[in-house]
């Protein structure tokens, strides 16, 4: 697992993200269920120009990334990986992590506070290698 902290505004959020098998069976995991809801991204449909890399759906080179809320305002999302998000072969790449919890981070502010917010610092503390290919996916949850 790989955990980061933000300071967005006036608090600290923090970002914890694992890496799991998937089921081929199913696009998402079993625990995607009821009491995570899918929100829309608001940013795409009211910030003109906008082409985010992390969770821009036309984005042709984006991670194309789905956002998910729980009760407790607590905000999901799933990467799929794939060999593309390598840096040493079979190993995903620092930065995809970074990308995903920036990403997290943004719209954990927007659910919770209502606000928009960019990131000024971030700090990662990368417990192991996290391997890419088919199958693989990385869960990122804010708390």
């Amino acid at each position: 697992s790989t955990q980061s902290t933000w300071g967005p505004l006036n608090g600290l959020l923090r970002t914890t993200m694992s890496q799991r098998k998937a089921n081929p069976s199913s696009p998402l995991p079993s625990f995607v269920d009821s009491k995570w809801l899918s929100l829309p991204n608001t940013y795409e449909q009211h910030v003109q120009g906008y082409n985010c890399i992390g969770c821009c759906a036309s984005n042709s080179v984006g991670f194309k990334l789905r956002m998910y809320a729980n009760e407790a305002g607590n905000i999901m999302t799933i990467l799929p990986t794939s060999p593309n998000h390598s840096g040493f072969p079979g190993i995903l790449h620092g930065s995809v992590y970074l990308t995903v919890a920036d990403c997290l981070s943004a719209w954990t502010l927007m659910y919770n506070m209502k606000k928009c917010g960019l990131t000024v610092r971030a700090e990662v503390n990368y417990d192991r290698a996290t391997t890419v290919g088919e199958g693989h996916y990385i869960i990122a949850v804010s708390s």
